[in-house]
């Protein structure tokens, strides 16, 4: 029986780990991102690229705006998922949510941690001008970017 896997992610740098784990057949059960954005001009809804890749291969999609609450908490529990791999999501993951999986959280991060901790990891290196740049995998703690 395939691992059930929850995808959380929300921007083009997370495409590719979800597009990787379809393509070696893993069964991703639901994926988690953002809600939809309006455009500054007009009233466009922007999906976020997460989205849209999940769309085109027909993956359930959830994208609450916010994860701190009971009845996500139910939903999310009921997806009883093996393990969560999140790349750039968006949101902090409340801590009730980490026991869940059977083999927990597991976070794909933008830049060579402790450097560059929290959002745009890639930004902040190129602003100042890192010679050394990098992605850091670990399991996902409490506290935001910390794993072992």
């Amino acid at each position: 029986m395939p691992l059930k896997i929850v995808f959380m992610g929300t921007p083009e740098f997370s495409v590719p780990t979800l597009e990787a784990l379809i393509k070696n057949k893993f069964s991703i059960v639901t994926v988690y991102t953002q809600p939809p954005k309006k455009s500054k001009r007009g009233q466009k809804i922007n999906l976020s690229p997460i989205e849209e890749f999940s769309k085109k291969n027909k993956i359930n999609i959830r994208n609450p705006i916010n994860l701190d609450n009971d009845e996500e908490f139910k939903i999310f529990k009921k997806l009883s998922p093996d393990i969560v791999i999140v790349v750039a999501y968006g949101q902090i993951i409340p801590k009730i949510f980490l026991n869940i999986a059977k083999f927990g959280f597991i976070n794909i991060h933008a830049s060579l941690l402790p450097k560059w901790r929290g959002a745009a990891p890639i930004q902040r290196a190129i602003m100042n001008k890192d010679k050394k740049i990098g992605v850091s995998i670990m399991k996902i703690e409490e506290k935001l970017d910390s794993g072992p």
